[in-house]
């Protein structure tokens, strides 16, 4: 990714900020003709981005923007997510899905994290498609 120039002076790597590597496996299965469950197991790697891993702690160590300069704090990420779709009619599906994964957040690395989004374990989601045509 391009480098975010006004934050130079405050994400690692002068203001590197590189997505970071995943990987995601999934498996689906019919229980029926209308019912099917499905599972995915996703890896993502925090620790490849230093804005995204370093931890505060090396505030004491180097400055902000510096490429060992303190970041986020995050730990790599595994998270879990079953889903179930029931096809009601041939038009309307039905979804619920629910994921797991633990705080990639450590107690210790808070203070930055005010900037960043919240990162919640669990995920609750609902989902309705209704089809308008009759083509898929």
């Amino acid at each position: 990714m391009q480098e975010f120039d006004s934050y130079k002076g405050l994400f690692a790597e002068q203001g590197g900020f590189d997505l970071p590597s995943s990987l995601q496996i999934g498996a689906a299965y019919k229980i029926t003709p209308n019912n099917q469950l499905v599972f995915d197991w996703q890896k993502i790697n925090y620790s490849e981005v230093n804005s995204i891993a370093n931890p505060i702690d090396n505030l004491m160590s180097a400055p902000l923007g510096a490429d060992a300069g303190a970041g986020f704090g995050w730990d790599d990420m595994t998270i879990y997510k079953l889903g179930y779709q029931w096809q009601r009619t041939a038009k309307q599906k039905i979804r619920f899905g629910i994921s797991y994964t633990e705080q990639p957040i450590p107690s210790s690395n808070v203070l930055l994290n005010i900037l960043a989004p919240g990162v919640q374990e669990w995920h609750f989601t609902t989902g309705f498609s209704h089809s308008i045509s009759n083509t898929v």
